[in-house]
């Protein structure tokens, strides 16, 4: 470990806490997004006519294939797959796994 690494994560924590609060007292967030918002909003509704013309085509075996691939990101597949990791020896793995789900849940 080096002598200085302590010294730059201090450094580094003060800096986040720092921006955090100057970003709050000064409303930052509020003005960035009163900035963006118009160019979105015009992104958005110029979108709408070409997202209307994909969802006129249908396919029965797409939407079947995407209806089961979202499966995958559901609860019930996790509770049943991340212990077969774990019992096929892929323990590491299984780990990490339970760390980024749990980590990334909303």
């Amino acid at each position: 470990m080096e002598a200085g690494s302590g010294t730059w994560q201090g450094l580094t924590l003060v800096s986040i806490v720092t921006w955090i609060c100057l970003s709050s007292y000064m409303r930052l967030t509020q003005k960035v997004r009163s900035l963006v918002q118009p160019c979105v909003a015009r992104q958005v509704v110029g979108g709408v006519p070409f997202i209307l013309e994909i969802q006129k085509h249908q396919n029965g075996v797409l939407d079947a294939l995407f209806s089961g691939l979202s499966c995958v990101v559901s609860v019930p597949f996790y509770t049943a797959f991340l212990p077969l990791l774990f019992w096929s020896g892929h323990g590491r793995l299984a780990r990490q796994m339970t760390l980024l789900i749990a980590f990334c849940r909303t």
